[in-house]
């Protein structure tokens, strides 16, 4: 019973993170990579518990890695739905997506299958990604990723960061980026 009484609690502050979000105190951003600067590369597993490392998917296009604080809250759902919903036109874009979190293989296994998310999900338990990134936060007392965005050129090169990123319509607002900056898949 003491278990689930903690379960609860958790999934009610996480609901709660969704709305009080842009007002976290902790990760001020400093550490945050910048536009112009190369992007950290690291090596994490999928949804499918497959192994991979950042650099071998932006050397085949631009990236949109966007890292998020935790599988199946209301803002995290908008958000990953938001990439859903345009990955057509991500794709026709040139853009591929990736979601990073502090969460587990499995948990990202349960939430992709559930929203039909059609991009990668990247597990970053121990908070690897998070912390070069600049991103790893705790709300709480719990560890989670802050809501940044990354747009990283076949080079490495960040080309735009969304700090902090919205969670609904996202997608389309990085769609727009895009467009209004012309040949980003010729970059790198």
């Amino acid at each position: 019973m003491e278990h689930r009484a903690w379960m609860v609690m958790a999934m009610l502050s996480m609901s709660i993170l969704s709305f009080l979000e842009p007002r976290l105190a902790a990760g001020s951003g400093d550490d945050v990579p910048t536009v112009g600067e190369q992007a950290p590369d690291v090596t994490l597993l999928d949804q499918d518990g497959n192994t991979v490392t950042l650099s071998a998917l932006w050397a085949r296009g631009p990236l949109v890695v966007y890292f998020y604080p935790r599988d199946q809250t209301p803002g995290c759902t908008a958000q990953a739905c938001s990439f859903r919903d345009a990955n057509d036109d991500m794709a026709r874009a040139g853009l591929q997506v990736v979601g990073i979190s502090l969460d587990t293989v499995e948990s990202h296994q349960r939430f992709a299958a559930k929203k039909h998310l059609s991009f990668t999900l990247l597990a970053d338990p121990d908070g690897e990604a998070s912390t070069a990134y600049g991103v790893k936060s705790s709300f709480m007392g719990f560890p989670i990723a802050r809501r940044v965005t990354f747009l990283i050129d076949p080079s490495g090169e960040i080309r735009n960061v969304w700090d902090p990123a919205q969670a609904s319509g996202h997608a389309e607002q990085v769609l727009q980026w895009v467009r209004d900056q012309g040949a980003l898949a010729e970059a790198g």
